[in-house]
């Protein structure tokens, strides 16, 4: 991933896409592997770029962090729970109960 590469709100950013792929798993099995690989792969880089390196992390206002949950800070904390716990309901999908 390049730097500078996009923000990493839930809401039209980089978390946003990286966490439908994750969540691909569950509905596709094996045949979505691949997705769960990349999404890994985004929130790696995400993990190097902003965590290891203290630059902010790029939010979907374009305006610097904020804490909102679509657009910001939050969001991308809950991508990071979900990958890390994807039992954790997501934000971006409705799914029944018994799915």
């Amino acid at each position: 991933m390049a730097s500078g590469a996009g923000n990493f709100s839930l809401c039209h950013g980089l978390g946003g896409n990286a966490e439908i792929l994750a969540d691909s798993v569950r509905l596709l099995g094996d045949e979505a592997d691949e997705n769960a690989e990349l999404a890994h792969t985004v929130a790696d880089a995400g993990l190097e770029r902003h965590v290891q390196h203290a630059i902010p992390w790029p939010c979907g206002t374009f305006e610097g962090e904020t804490a909102s949950l679509f657009l910001g800070l939050a969001g991308i904390g809950m991508f990071y729970l979900r990958l890390h716990d994807p039992a954790r309901p997501s934000v971006l999908l409705i799914v029944p109960p018994d799915a």
